[in-house]
């Protein structure tokens, strides 16, 4: 695994609007050396922070099924189900709040990036290591076993962006 220090920030209060159904990122990060650019877009989309917010992301997936090996696929769909579920249950976001989740998928020929933002309180990137009875508190190990980098944006008064990218 690459060191996954120093990445730049991902979102600060300047850079973010949030509207009604619409979630602004600012992205001035760098995508496995290549530039926003040269990343296509595949999906970008708002989800509203309820119990469904994972499964419409999952199911948003099937746009790039065929453009990604199965075994990344399912792993992608997984650490997608990580990070939306995260930001639903641990942002401090209701369901029925006129808050939303941001979820963008990005692409290019060595990479696949995904990010995750949302209005809530952020927090600190850390990995605390889950004791095999734990019932929860695997998802961020999950996600720093199966990505290739990952790291969280910059926290501010406007939220978060948790994102991973994987190699092709």
């Amino acid at each position: 695994m690459e060191s996954r220090e120093n990445e730049p920030a991902m979102l600060s209060r300047n850079n973010v609007r949030m509207e009604q159904r619409n979630l602004i990122l600012g992205r001035t990060a760098l995508f496995d050396g290549a530039s926003e650019k040269d990343m296509t877009p595949l999906i970008d989309m708002t989800l509203e922070a309820g119990p469904a917010a994972a499964s419409m992301a999952r199911k948003s997936l099937s746009a790039i099924a065929d453009k990604v090996p199965s075994e990344t696929f399912e792993d992608v769909r997984l650490l997608v189900s990580e990070l939306v579920t995260n930001s639903v249950r641990h942002s401090g976001l209701r369901s029925g709040d006129d808050v939303r989740v941001g979820f963008v998928v990005r692409m290019n020929k060595s990479c696949l990036r995904v990010e995750v933002a949302d209005a809530g309180k952020g927090f600190e990137k850390t990995v605390t290591p889950a004791m095999p009875d734990q019932q929860s508190g695997w998802g961020l190990q999950i996600v720093e076993r199966l990505s290739d980098r990952w790291g969280v944006g910059g926290e501010s008064d406007a939220g978060s962006t948790v994102w991973f990218e994987i190699d092709l």
